[in-house]
């Protein structure tokens, strides 16, 4: 009964350890926040597990690594730029509540502004940030049958339909909570085999994520 029980706790600590490690060291100062930034950025296009090394090479190159093509490098650059100000204004969204969709639409809306981050990377940032919000990446709309278009919001929009429809996605990340699509993702990637065959469990692949941020 024993075991059963740890096992259990192992698995389900996740989010609560993970996730809020990550939300700690991000909510210590702005670089810290950056960190999760920069994380952000490598994970998009690629598997999890080369992100470790997309982040030394971006140590050591700075804005020049070949890892930020497409929007990334000016993404980067605009995050690095303004640092500062992200990270009080995300503090005074924290204070006003984690889990009131409204403010957690405006936690979403603040971190697009980034450039390469659309609502679903925006909203990754702010669920490591503890905000009940949830990345509804590629693998995740395979598991709920839904499509890209589904969670694309497109520059184009007006500041009302933007806010309208990222209060949507919210809300639909808000039916399960952050904690259940963090830790349900961590398995479920580390089931995928040759793609993240070094985090063979969810349990690696939560732990990896910290490893990635707080270097």
């Amino acid at each position: 009964m024993l075991c059963v029980t740890l096992i259990k706790y192992e698995r389900w600590k996740m989010y609560d350890v993970d996730c809020m490690s990550i939300s700690e060291h991000a909510l210590k100062t702005p670089k810290g926040l950056l960190d999760v930034i920069k994380f952000v950025f490598t994970t998009i296009q690629q598997p999890l597990s080369s992100c470790k090394n997309q982040l030394n090479d971006i140590d050591k190159h700075g804005t020049d690594s070949k890892y930020l093509f497409g929007s990334k490098r000016k993404g980067l650059e605009y995050a690095i730029e303004n640092q500062t100000r992200l990270f009080w204004k995300a503090q005074e969204l924290r204070k006003e509540s984690l889990n009131n969709i409204d403010t957690v639409s405006k936690a979403v809306r603040l971190f697009m502004e980034i450039p390469g981050l659309g609502a679903v990377k925006s909203a990754f940032v702010c669920q490591m940030l503890g905000f009940n919000v949830s990345c509804i990446d590629s693998h995740n709309l395979n598991r709920l049958g839904m499509e890209l278009k589904d969670v694309t919001i497109p520059n184009s929009l007006t500041e009302k339909t933007k806010m309208k429809k990222i209060k949507a996605y919210v809300h639909l990340t808000q039916k399960q909570g952050s904690v259940y699509w963090w830790n349900s993702w961590c398995d479920y990637v580390a089931d995928k085999g040759g793609m993240n065959k070094s985090l063979p469990t969810g349990e690696e692949v939560s732990a990896f994520h910290v490893e990635c941020v707080i270097r």
